[in-house]
């Protein structure tokens, strides 16, 4: 009997998540408990528009939600932050910072940074990258903004950045 890999946890499947397909080294195939005590997750943030001269930008996830409307959560109770990445379309004669919040659209005190969760992007650069964050982040509606921290006037075009957390494994 032959099984696509992606049979093992589809839903009604033999198997729930945490299981993967691993040889036997000798043409058969076994499945067994994923080793790893954790998986990856990573949620992409995204606006079209740059920075506004107020120097603010919540920035979307999904197709359209603002965070500043409506924030995510992790699908379990908490994980850790690993790391942040920011892209830009245009070089900007400012300084900005992406940073993780919890509470974005206000519902109880109001945006916070989560502890530790800011990444840099120099004056005209395109991209930054901090993957040496372990930063716990727990039961949270979060969202993301990018923040001008010198300069004026608008800049970036397009602003992509990725929020990349570890898991528990389920």
């Amino acid at each position: 009997m032959l099984i696509a890999p992606s049979e093992i946890t589809q839903p009604g499947g033999p198997y729930g998540p945490g299981f993967i397909m691993e040889t036997d080294g000798a043409g058969s195939w076994l499945i067994v408990a994923n080793p790893a005590g954790f998986r990856s997750i990573d949620f992409q943030f995204h606006h079209q528009n740059g920075v506004p001269d107020s120097g603010t930008r919540f920035l979307r996830f999904g197709d359209r939600v603002i965070s500043s409307l409506s924030g995510f959560r992790l699908p379990a109770t908490g994980g850790t932050l690993k790391g942040l990445t920011i892209q830009v379309q245009t070089a900007s004669a400012n300084d900005y910072v992406a940073q993780l919040i919890s509470d974005p659209a206000g519902r109880a005190a109001g945006p916070t940074v989560v502890a530790g969760a800011v990444l840099a992007l120099p004056a005209a650069a395109l991209f930054a990258r901090d993957r040496a964050l372990s930063i716990a982040v727990t039961d949270l509606e979060l969202g993301l903004w990018i923040v001008r921290t010198a300069g004026a006037g608008a800049g970036l075009g397009q602003i992509s950045v990725v929020a990349e957390f570890e898991l528990a494994k389920p």
